[in-house]
């Protein structure tokens, strides 16, 4: 797969999960946050917007933001 492809299959991934994630904070039955995160890291590779929200989250929530790089470096490593 090219790389543009691959570009394009992220943002479509990263929308998607943003959807889910707002579609999430209307219903109880799904966590919104967990899936808006994920699409907030996914677009943070390629939109400029998706990034400073990202940086701005990991300034407001520093223990979070450490399990989770602790969490990602663990699962890099497998």
């Amino acid at each position: 797969m090219n790389r543009s492809a691959k570009q394009v299959m992220i943002i479509i991934g990263g929308y998607f999960f943003l959807i889910l994630g707002v579609i999430g904070a209307i219903l109880p039955i799904m966590q919104g946050w967990f899936f808006f995160l994920i699409g907030l890291v996914m677009l943070s590779k390629t939109t400029p917007w998706a990034r400073r929200w990202l940086h701005k989250l990991r300034l407001r929530f520093p223990k979070l933001a450490s399990k989770a790089d602790k969490l990602v470096s663990k699962w890099r490593r497998n």
